[in-house]
């Protein structure tokens, strides 16, 4: 799933090359057409229709909202810092900025990871023709073929993806391996009411989530995590809003009142535990509220906490 992602994203910071090369050893080869045919943004239910109605789970980003957050404005330079080599090389070929490139994009799967759904938006697909070709001759053993909205990478593991709308592009993963072009043409031409778009269970949750979040997720009680807690669940789902700190929660939605109760009842000697500990100060505003067949957790944490978390964290990716 992460080369699938990473391969998806710098597909859409970097856009299509618009006049391939044949490779040697390398490079691209192709027969995009002479210029790019115009076609209107898809609406998000149209691209939650892609991911299949089996799908277990489902998080959604939007990167401008995080970016150009109060929050986002101050660890900016920090990721800068952390990914300078890949970012000076994007910007020295191509002469994109990576981290401004991808606006949103969405992951999906079902249990186990082998099925997985990448969705990212970003820049229009020929605002930099030539440069998946720049990037290939500068990473020798990778072939890149593009063929009109189809783009294929193959360093010894084939990895596909397509372009759905001038700024969107689609990967998936079945049973672990790169779906095929015609198989990504079938899941590309699916639309709002099509796939977990025609599942009422899966409307039902996601008129509970915050959509204008800049981040939420949607996992279902199928999860195969969920199936071994003890607790029953139907589902959980999370929204989270960004500005100089962060407001989120997180829902637990239980099989009835009783459950709920149960959870709370859980989940509130813990709290309460934490809050005698050195990390008191981080679940300072953390609340655990039982609302009819739901337990929601709903959090904040400002600027200083966030450093904290971040000071914890950091030994862990030297």
């Amino acid at each position: 799933m992460k080369r699938l992602a990473l391969l998806v994203g710098i597909a859409m910071g970097l856009g299509c090359a618009k006049t391939p090369t044949s490779p040697a050893g390398g490079g691209t080869i192709g027969n995009t057409p002479a210029g790019p045919v115009e076609r209107a943004l898809l609406g998000e239910d149209d691209l939650l229709a892609m991911m299949p109605v089996e799908t277990d789970w489902v998080v959604h980003a939007d990167a401008d909202l995080l970016r150009t957050s109060a929050l986002g404005r101050r660890f900016e330079p920090r990721l800068r810092a952390r990914f300078e080599e890949i970012l000076t090389k994007l910007a020295e070929l191509c002469g994109v900025d990576l981290l401004t490139s991808i606006t949103s994009g969405y992951v999906s799967g079902q249990s186990g990871g082998q099925d997985v759904v990448v969705i990212a938006r970003g820049p229009d697909r020929a605002v930099i023709g030539g440069c998946l070709t720049k990037l290939a001759d500068a990473t020798k053993g990778v072939r890149i073929v593009i063929d009109g909205d189809f783009v294929e990478l193959d360093d010894g593991d084939r990895t596909g993806f397509l372009f759905v709308d001038d700024r969107t592009t689609i990967g998936v993963m079945r049973g672990g391996v790169s779906a095929s072009r015609a198989e990504l043409a079938a899941v590309g031409a699916a639309r709002a009411g099509d796939g977990l778009t025609s599942s009422p269970a899966f409307r039902k949750l996601l008129d509970r989530v915050d959509r204008d979040a800049a981040l939420w997720m949607l996992v279902n009680g199928r999860f195969e995590t969920l199936r071994n807690l003890p607790v029953k669940l139907d589902a959980i789902y999370a929204d989270v809003r960004v500005g100089d700190g962060i407001d989120g929660r997180l829902v637990f939605a239980m099989r009835g009142a009783s459950e709920a109760d149960a959870l709370a009842g859980m989940l509130r000697p813990q709290l309460d535990q934490l809050r005698t500990t050195p990390y008191a100060g981080l679940v300072a505003q953390v609340e655990i509220a039982v609302e009819a067949d739901e337990v929601a957790i709903r959090f904040r944490l400002d600027a200083a906490q966030i450093d904290q978390i971040v000071a914890l964290v950091a030994p862990l990716f030297p």
